[in-house]
């Protein structure tokens, strides 16, 4: 090596893709060793058998050394529960998928999970059918103590142990409570409470919050007094006065695809909805509110928040959501359910913003671009928009059709991925249209039908987001002067207002039989095992003592 090591370590520091660390590692044992580090260090991810395989004899070789380095790691193997006999696997006809469901790389998991004493950030899709071939990883999972972030996906009595009993002082989690019989039995102050006084952050979906469940399970004495964020999707019901008494002090709050035990869903949410509203309790310092229409009528929380964020799909409920929340920022999600009847609906938008008057200063509107009633009138729509909310002094609009915008659980070459819909031609002639001067046409025509606007931010799909300001110059208060702001500038103003498009996270993944058997078992190389031509195996691999 003709080079100093600290230049071959920052030409390392400079390279994304594991392939080129690892073909720059291949150069000597030096750098073999050095780059470890670099390697792990923006986490690991794993996908299938093989993969987990060779990456647990890639950290098995030197545990000592590369351990403290894997602070994050996601497992998404995507696997089939079996039945209690072993003999459930839909792919009895073909042996190559056979023998790849019995998963090979578990036990190895299992021994450098043992060693993961720097393991922080965890995601496991597919966890109840992984902890079912290998149940030696159930023990491995309770022991870590240093994981801040969980994320667990399939549900079953292995799950749960995993997740009511590992001894990590767990600050955020995310966990799927739906399992192969579908039902929600999961309760989840109870199965939360060993981590009552550290978690600040709850995410979690199927779980059951039925008042009767509730109290049967006598969880009268468990809350979390430093949960701050608060997220309960797809939940059996809704029961205001037990979430308000275990998360007293939550700040952010979303409510998402609620389920009603009930044939008549309509009864039985306006039922629900008045017991709710009977509830004495209230967050006193709720900020943040956000949830389909639905689950928020449901909810019945009567208090003021300060941004309350609504996807909708028509305007029935569109004045008791605002009056009962009274929000200074408010930001309406418009066309992105999986049946979409909104499109008739927008040019009726401005007419049922009238309702939102008060004390909304800051108003958004997120419309998925497939809506077909997006065409060129769009522009005309838009500039009605911030005059019917009297007192507006800041206006959103984002056009987008991706789906999601945080990581999905899918691999990008996996075709469940999820992907922007085509857009219709209509639509997408009139983006394509949209200019810098059209824009700045849009805002003063808003400016002058609205009077207290003063800022306007734009994030259009194919266009770069951009924010204007409107100034009334003192020597000419009758004159209206539009200002693009530059891109830093435009996203501080954005964040200091409150108005920060907030995230679409995927949903948790399903095992997808068709899929899955028509994607078979994909070529993948073996990228953890490249060290074999530098390193010498210092540990049986057949050993699985500590």
């Amino acid at each position: 090596m003709s080079l100093n090591i600290d230049i071959y370590l920052m030409l390392m520091d400079n390279l994304e893709s594991l392939s080129d660390i690892s073909a720059l590692m291949r150069s000597c044992k030096t750098l073999c060793a050095l780059g470890a580090k670099r390697l792990l260090l923006p986490g690991v991810t794993i996908r299938s058998d093989a993969n987990l395989v060779s990456f647990s004899h890639f950290m098995l070789r030197d545990h000592a050394a590369r351990t403290p380095h894997l602070r994050r790691l996601f497992l998404c193997i995507e696997l089939q529960l079996l039945d209690d006999d072993g003999s459930g696997s839909v792919y009895e006809c073909d042996p190559e998928i056979i023998e790849q469901e019995m998963l090979k790389g578990g036990r190895l998991l299992s021994r450098v999970l043992r060693r993961a004493t720097a393991l922080e950030h965890l995601t496991i899709h597919f966890c109840e059918e992984l902890l079912e071939r290998e149940e030696s990883l159930v023990d491995a999972l309770i022991a870590l103590r240093n994981v801040r972030y969980l994320h667990i996906s399939s549900y079953g009595l292995r799950a749960h142990e995993v997740v009511a009993e590992i001894n990590s002082p767990l600050v955020h989690i995310k966990v799927d409570c739906s399992s192969s019989g579908g039902d929600h039995v999961v309760d989840i102050g109870q199965t939360l409470a060993r981590h009552r006084d550290t978690l600040e952050k709850i995410t979690t979906w199927d779980v059951n919050l039925m008042a009767g469940f509730i109290s049967l399970e006598e969880d009268e004495d468990i809350f979390f007094p430093h949960v701050h964020s608060l997220c309960m999707r797809s939940s059996l019901a809704l029961d205001l006065s037990y979430l308000v008494d275990a998360f007293p002090n939550v700040r952010s709050l979303e409510v998402s695809n609620v389920y009603l035990d009930d044939s008549s869903t309509s009864d039985s949410a306006s039922h629900l909805r008045d017991i709710n509203l009977a509830t004495t309790d209230i967050w006193r310092g709720l900020d943040y509110l956000c949830g389909d229409e639905w689950s928020i009528y449901i909810l019945g929380l009567q208090c003021p928040v300060k941004r309350l964020d609504v996807a909708m799909d028509g305007f029935g409920w569109l004045d008791i959501l605002v009056a009962n929340a009274r929000p200074t920022h408010f930001v309406l999600h418009c066309g992105f359910a999986e049946t979409v009847r909104f499109g008739a609906s927008l040019w009726e938008l401005p007419e049922a913003l009238v309702s939102v008057t008060g004390s909304t200063t800051h108003l958004g509107l997120d419309l998925c671009t497939s809506l077909k009633a997006l065409d060129a009138h769009v522009g005309v729509i838009m500039v009605r928009v911030p005059p019917s909310v009297s007192g507006v002094t800041f206006f959103a609009l984002r056009m987008s059709a991706l789906p999601l915008e945080e990581d999905s659980a899918y691999a990008r070459g996996d075709p469940r991925y999820p992907t922007a819909p085509s857009l219709p031609p209509a639509t997408r002639n009139m983006l394509h249209d949209l200019g810098g001067v059209e824009l700045q046409s849009w805002v003063r025509r808003m400016a002058e039908a609205a009077p207290t606007l003063r800022y306007v931010s734009f994030d259009l799909e194919g266009h770069a987001p951009s924010c204007w300001q409107i100034c009334l110059p003192e020597e000419d208060l009758g004159r209206i002067a539009v200002v693009p702001l530059d891109a830093e500038e435009g996203e501080a103003i954005v964040r200091a207002e409150g108005m920060e498009w907030r995230l679409r996270e995927p949903d948790p993944p399903r095992f997808d039989e068709e899929k899955m058997v028509a994607r078979g078992i994909p070529d993948e190389e073996r990228e953890w095992a490249w060290d074999e031509d530098c390193e010498e195996i210092t540990e049986s691999l057949e050993d699985d003592s500590d």
